[in-house]
C-alpha cells in the first residue's frame, strides 16, 4: 500500500514538473501581441463574407450576377471590443472600407445595390475566431 502511494506520488510530482517546466511557454505564446490583419487579408475576408452571404437563392428568387468590390481597407489599431451579447470583450482591429455589392437576380431587370462601410464611424472589426481564422463584425467607432 505504502509504495502504491509512493508512486501515486511520483506521478503527481513528474506531471507538476513537466507543467512547471512547459507552462512559461505556454504563458508567453498567450501574451504574444496579436498581429494586424494585411490590408489583402482584410479585403479577402469582407469580399469572401459578402460574397457568401449574397449569393444564396432564396425560395424562387435566384441569384444570376453578382459582384462585391471592397475598396482599399485602412486597419486600425487594436482595440478591447465585445464581439457579441454576453462576450468578453476580445482583441479587435478596427477596418475602414467600403464594399459595393451588387446584385441581378434572374427574371429581374433592376439589380439591387447596396454601400456598406460608407457612414460615419461605420466599421468593420476583424478578429480572430476560435479556430484562429478572421472573421468580423460591422459596427461604429
Amino acid at each position: 500500500m505504502h509504495s502504491a502511494c509512493f508512486s501515486g506520488f511520483r506521478c503527481v510530482l513528474m506531471a507538476g514538473l513537466v507543467l512547471a517546466l512547459t507552462y512559461p511557454a505556454i504563458a508567453a505564446d498567450e501574451k504574444k501581441p496579436l498581429e494586424p490583419p494585411t490590408p489583402a487579408v482584410a479585403k479577402k475576408v469582407l469580399e469572401d463574407s459578402y460574397r457568401k452571404d449574397w449569393s444564396k437563392d432564396w425560395g424562387n428568387t435566384k441569384v444570376e450576377k453578382l459582384t462585391v468590390e471592397v475598396t482599399e481597407p485602412k486597419i486600425g489599431q487594436m482595440v478591447e471590443k465585445q464581439m457579441g451579447r454576453g462576450q468578453l470583450a476580445r482583441p479587435v482591429f478596427p477596418v475602414k472600407a467600403v464594399v459595393k455589392i451588387v446584385v441581378k437576380y434572374v427574371g429581374n431587370d433592376k439589380p439591387k445595390e447596396q454601400t456598406l462601410g460608407a457612414g460615419d464611424g461605420d466599421a468593420f472589426f476583424l478578429y480572430k475566431d476560435a479556430f484562429g481564422e478572421w472573421t468580423f463584425r460591422t459596427g461604429t467607432l
